[in-house]
C-alpha cells in the first residue's frame, strides 16, 4: 500500500481507516410525532494510518514525519481509501510512535489525520470615507430641515391676547376676542377667538398685517 503525506511516503503502511459523518439536525413539529430531518453538510473526514518504520534511515524518516505535526499546515494526502472519500488535503491531528522491543531500528507509527476544509469566502466591502459619511449626514439633515420648513408659512404668525377680568375674576364664560384688520396683501380679515387658556386667547396661522383687537362679553 502506497501512502503519501505532504510528498513523503509513509513506509510500510499497514492500515488506512477513513470515516465520513453527515450532520443531521432534527426539528420537532409541535403537536405531531416525529420530526423533520435537515442535512446541514458533513464534518471533516478523519483518516487513521498505521504502519512500521524500519532500517538504518528509520529515525530520519520519523523526524520528517514529525515536521508535519509541528507545522500544523494542511498537506497533500494520497491513498486509495482517501480517493474513495475524496480527501486530498489534511492536517496532522496526532502522531503516536512506539519502538518495538527486541527489534532494534524498528518503530510502529499511528497517524490521525483530519480533512482540511477551506472556510467559506467572506464578502469584504471597503468602508466609506469619513468625508463621504459626513456629507451624507449633512445632506440628510438639510433634507429634513427643508421638509419641516416646507410646512411652515413664512407670512403667517400667532396672535395671543391676554384678557384680565375686573376685580380678579376668573370666569371667562361668554368672553370673545374679535380681530379685525388688513393683511399685508391688502385683504380685509376679521375673526373671533373663543377658546382660551387661563385668559390667553390664541389664534395660530394669522397672516401678517395690521389688526385691531376688541374684547366682548355676552
Amino acid at each position: 500500500m502506497t501512502v503519501l503525506l505532504g510528498g513523503v511516503e509513509l513506509p510500510l503502511a499497514q492500515c488506512v481507516d477513513a470515516g465520513d459523518v453527515q450532520v443531521i439536525v432534527r426539528h420537532a413539529v409541535p403537536g405531531l410525532d416525529g420530526g423533520v430531518l435537515q442535512r446541514t453538510g458533513r464534518r471533516a473526514a478523519r483518516v487513521a494510518v498505521t504502519g512500521v518504520v524500519a532500517g538504518a534511515d528509520a529515525r530520519d524518516g520519523l523526524e520528517r514525519l514529525r515536521e508535519h505535526v509541528r507545522g500544523a499546515d494542511p498537506v497533500e494526502f494520497v491513498a486509495d481509501v482517501a480517493t474513495a472519500v475524496r480527501v486530498t488535503r489534511v492536517r496532522v491531528e496526532a502522531l503516536d510512535v512506539r519502538e518495538v522491543a527486541g527489534k532494534p531500528g524498528r518503530w510502529e507509527y499511528a497517524f490521525l489525520l483530519r480533512e482540511h476544509q477551506d472556510p467559506p469566502p467572506v464578502m469584504e466591502t471597503d468602508p466609506p470615507e469619513p468625508a463621504a459619511v459626513q456629507a451624507a449626514a449633512a445632506g440628510d439633515g438639510r433634507a429634513a430641515a427643508d421638509e419641516q420648513a416646507g410646512g411652515v408659512d413664512a407670512g403667517a404668525g400667532e396672535l395671543v391676547v391676554q384678557v384680565t377680568l375686573a376685580e380678579g375674576g376668573d370666569d371667562y364664560t361668554g368672553v370673545r376676542v374679535l380681530v379685525e384688520g388688513t393683511t399685508d396683501a391688502g385683504e380685509r380679515l376679521s375673526c373671533a377667538i373663543d377658546e382660551h387658556d387661563n385668559g390667553a386667547f390664541r389664534r395660530e396661522g394669522l397672516p401678517a398685517g395690521e389688526y385691531t383687537v376688541h374684547v366682548a362679553s355676552a
